[in-house]
């Protein structure tokens, strides 16, 4: 009886132990804010604003459907899609646009997204278009929020074009 308590109390640590081996938890805390955003796609880059044009064009193409005066809300928004502005995540004030505040909230918690990790930019206009840029599997999921649509936010993964460099030695 001795010997079974003995090699339980030896086999259950290295069991225990075998199971956290495989899992590498580190997070460091030390990130400076500047390298998040050297990270994350600018507001002004051009490919995200292509990107997101093509895209909001595609989705307000199958938005067809509508009266006179939908079609002429889609059309000012596409009148103030081609530039954008950085808003600061955290300050963000709920009364501005409770689907922008939704839709932050949703990915702390549900995501797990903290908010320095999320770059939020905001379009002209009297009603402005909203895309929240956060990562996710090594590309960039854009939430394209304040659509004049039926379906709710456009979501859609952005791949920023690679560097091209004239000599490996840059």
């Amino acid at each position: 009886m001795k010997y079974i308590v003995f090699l339980l109390a030896f086999f259950i640590p290295v069991l225990a132990f075998a199971e956290d081996s495989n899992t590498i938890r580190y997070i460091p805390d030390d990130i400076s804010q500047d390298e998040i955003d050297a990270n994350l796609p600018k507001c002004d880059d051009l490919s995200l604003v292509e990107s997101v044009v093509e895209e909001i064009n595609k989705y307000m193409d199958e938005q067809t459907d509508g009266s006179i005066i939908d079609k002429r809300k889609r059309n000012l928004v596409l009148n103030y899609i081609n530039s954008y502005t950085e808003e600061n995540v955290e300050n963000f004030e709920p009364q501005r646009n409770y689907l922008v505040a939704d839709t932050i909230i949703k990915l702390k918690i549900n995501n797990h997204v903290r908010g320095e990790n999320m770059r939020l930019c905001v379009s002209g206009g009297k009603k402005p278009v909203y895309l929240l840029v956060y990562p996710e599997d090594f590309r960039y999921n854009v939430e394209v929020i304040n659509l004049p649509a039926k379906r709710g936010n456009l979501t859609f993964l952005y791949t920023p074009p690679l560097k091209k460099y004239e000599s490996f030695e840059e």
